[in-house]
């Protein structure tokens, strides 16, 4: 008997080795209003966080933005992380050295300022260049670009500075994301969908409507998909130094 239970727990430690968890990390950038009337709802229902890059120049300030309470009942009560999308959003690579230190400067120390803790920024526009780059390594342990192929992130052999993201647009279907979700199970990669605003009604460009987010959640949940914030899936396999 003690046999063939030993036997039994070393067939099911052999047939689970290099067998990687499959991850789906749901992320938003800016810091629309959206993402907390209507998006924070939809993913608090199936128990998901998320991770959201904000334009601190924007936050509290311009109309139809987040204010600094919401960002904070976001990243206590939802477990949500905060991270960087520059100061004032400008394409990073039209600007000179000092402007680019400028905008990644002063956006952490904002948020620091806030009681953040932002290890990671999404770069404006997903642009970026290596001087882009090298200033990023300096004030952020991580970035993520948006919409560049490949479209998913393998954690064996993965550039924490250039992480691969799909972005969500008005005209994304359902159906293309059960797709590339069902991809990332059948490859055991780390999909990362990126959104903007989450609205109810016909959505526009950057835009997706609130179905879309409902569908997309239940689905990652009837599948058994663990989501998690880029951050906690880095720091899981030790990729953050």
């Amino acid at each position: 008997m003690i046999k063939k239970l030993i036997c039994l727990l070393l067939l099911l430690f052999i047939s689970g080795c290099g067998v990687r968890q499959v991850y789906v990390s749901i992320t938003f950038d800016d810091g629309y209003s959206s993402t907390y009337e209507n998006a924070f709802p939809i993913l608090s229902k199936y128990e998901f966080p998320a991770t959201i890059f904000v334009v601190t120049g924007y936050i509290g300030v311009e109309k139809d933005f987040m204010n600094w309470e919401q960002l904070h009942i976001l990243s206590k009560h939802g477990k949500w992380e905060i991270g960087s999308h520059s100061h004032t959003h400008p394409n990073l690579t039209t600007l000179k050295e000092d402007k680019i230190i400028k905008e990644l400067h002063l956006s952490k120390e904002i948020l620091v300022s806030k009681g953040f803790n932002p290890i990671g920024i999404a770069t404006p526009y997903g642009q970026f260049n290596e001087d882009v780059l090298k200033h990023i390594k300096k004030y952020y342990r991580y970035h993520r670009n948006a919409g560049r192929y490949p479209w998913y992130n393998d954690l064996d052999k993965i550039d924490i500075h250039d992480i691969h993201s799909i972005t969500l647009y008005y005209d994304t279907s359902y159906e293309e994301l059960k797709w590339k979700i069902d991809n990332a199970i059948a490859e055991n990669k780390w999909l990362i969908l990126t959104m903007h605003n989450v609205i109810k009604g016909k959505p526009k460009y950057y835009e997706i409507n609130v179905e879309l987010l409902e569908n997309v959640a239940k689905y990652l949940k009837d599948n058994n998909v663990q989501v998690m914030t880029i951050a906690d899936v880095l720091k899981k396999y030790g990729l953050l130094k």
